[in-house]
């Protein structure tokens, strides 16, 4: 499925969430009255790279940011390197550099972005706290991409009792 995200920077952030959301495995907990929801994939994980495609992305660039969903990935592409002088080494470190200032004070003054320089960190933590495969931030020419695996399906094995058909 093909899914062309129109509108304002909001709109566009909240129909790409709801496209990845609505793809994905959930389990339930209850603990409560209310029962809690848990994503294959953190979903604070896809909030955040959403959030920095759509906030440090290269609007100069005459590209869409994408996202793919594939069985054991989810890809989230965004146009442009990553800006100021930023390498892979230290982006754990929550440094960061605005490409996009007016965005980014925008979309945090609406409750989107918490502490600039967070979204990295709070990706790969949610990723350690559920014991999932680490994500990875891909540089390119003229592009980054978030890679995010998803929780890989075990097929069921058929044993020797389940091949049994009781009539």
């Amino acid at each position: 499925a093909t899914v062309d995200c129109e509108g304002d920077l909001f709109t566009q952030f909240l129909q790409a969430e709801d496209f990845i959301l609505s793809r994905l495995s959930r389990s339930y907990t209850i603990k409560s009255a209310r029962r809690s929801e848990l994503f294959e994939v953190p979903k604070i994980a896809i909030r955040e790279a959403l959030l920095n495609a759509i906030v440090h992305r290269n609007y100069h660039i005459k590209a869409p940011t994408k996202v793919a969903i594939f069985e054991n990935r989810i890809e989230i592409f965004s146009p442009g390197q990553f800006p100021g002088p930023l390498d892979l080494n230290n982006l754990r470190a929550g440094i960061t550099y605005l490409r996009n200032p007016v965005i980014c004070k925008i979309f945090r003054e609406a409750g989107y972005v918490e502490k600039i320089g967070s979204g990295l960190i709070a990706i790969l933590d949610s990723y350690e706290k559920q014991n999932l495969a680490d994500p990875q931030i891909i540089e390119g020419e003229n592009y980054v991409k978030c890679i995010l695996p998803r929780v890989e399906k075990k097929e069921k094995s058929i044993t020797d009792s389940e091949r049994i058909l009781a009539l």
